[in-house]
């Protein structure tokens, strides 16, 4: 489910709104997941498209970087009334043209902007809110709490936004409902790996932390229910996850293995949900060369494994012969 393929059609710059209907009828039959209609001109082609298409409509806005007409600034709130799902933005240095609003000035200047089921979630440097999508924008819930002071870009796995604690090192919660703060989320028992988590993904009513050494699986009330038991020289990178496992690259001792002239190995670990993290099978080796992991997928009981400069897929462990990865 967390494979999305994204239809892209620049087909309205040169043959219009009919011919590109026709063309995003013909991806979605194809099997595309989401729409992206580059340069869209107007509300009323945007409207047209996210009517005729059968499935989630992505756009950007801000880029002014074409000399020909592209998408102009339409209000967020005005976008998810349409039915635009995402919307890619750039070179947004001040909230207010896009939120056709005014930027609570209690949040001091915009450090950044989520558009959400449940709003509009605005982080500035003094704090978090959230704001309706209504006429004005108002604001739902203001929480000027220090610790969510300049908030970095923050991981969304409702029913929380997850940031770093301003005030320790650590990460906290932040209730989307309501802006209420739970600290000290998603810790680890003392003697436990110490460095700040990498990413977070919701599995079920379940969360996953990453972290460069360790993986852990947390209930969605951030009490911890597993971890992984890996001993010895490992550093976790970038992680997926399948219905009821996780699949994470290990970098292992690159230190090492250029010291001793070995080819750059990673060894894919996949871990059982249902069992609080238990290794599933054997980690499966892979010599990359120079390439470096940026992303996992899981597909169909294979892993999708994305480089820098290539993909390449190899069979997860339920499907793998016992003698890989030995």
């Amino acid at each position: 489910d967390a494979f999305v393929i994204i239809a892209r059609t620049d087909a309205l710059a040169v043959e219009g709104i009919e011919k590109t209907l026709e063309r995003i009828r013909a991806y979605v039959a194809a099997g595309a997941d989401m729409i992206f209609p580059d340069a869209a001109r107007s509300e009323e082609d945007i409207k047209r498209i996210v009517d005729a298409s059968g499935a989630p409509v992505t756009i950007n806005m801000g880029f002014g970087i074409r000399s020909r007409p592209t998408t102009p600034t339409i209000p967020l709130p005005t976008l998810a009334r349409i039915g635009v799902r995402r919307i890619s933005l750039r070179h947004v240095t001040d909230g207010t043209p896009w939120l056709q609003g005014d930027w609570p000035l209690e949040l001091g200047q915009p450090r950044w902007i989520r558009l959400l089921p449940q709003g509009l979630l605005l982080a500035g440097e003094e704090g978090m809110a959230m704001a309706s999508l209504a006429p004005e924008l108002p604001v739902r819930w203001l929480q000027l709490d220090r610790r969510l002071r300049n908030s970095e870009d923050g991981f969304v796995v409702s029913p929380w936004v997850v940031v770093k604690d301003r005030s320790a090192e650590s990460r906290a919660a932040v209730a989307l409902a309501d802006g209420a703060i739970q600290s000290a989320f998603l810790t680890l028992p003392s003697g436990a790996a110490t460095d700040p988590v990498a990413t977070v993904e919701r599995v079920g009513d379940d969360l996953i932390a990453l972290r460069m050494g360790r993986v852990a699986q947390y209930a969605i009330d951030g009490t911890l229910i597993g971890m992984d038991a890996v001993s010895g020289e490992h550093r976790y990178d970038v992680m997926c996850t399948t219905g009821d496992s996780v699949v994470v690259a290990d970098l292992g001792d690159r230190e090492a293995q250029l010291a001793e002239a070995q080819p750059p190995t990673i060894l894919l670990r996949q871990f059982s949900l249902p069992q609080g993290l238990r290794a599933m099978a054997p980690p499966l080796a892979i010599r990359l060369g120079t390439a470096r992991v940026e992303r996992l997928d899981a597909v169909d009981g294979w892993v999708l494994v994305g480089c820098d400069d290539c993909t390449f897929a190899v069979p997860a462990a339920a499907n793998r012969p016992a003698k890989q990865g030995r």
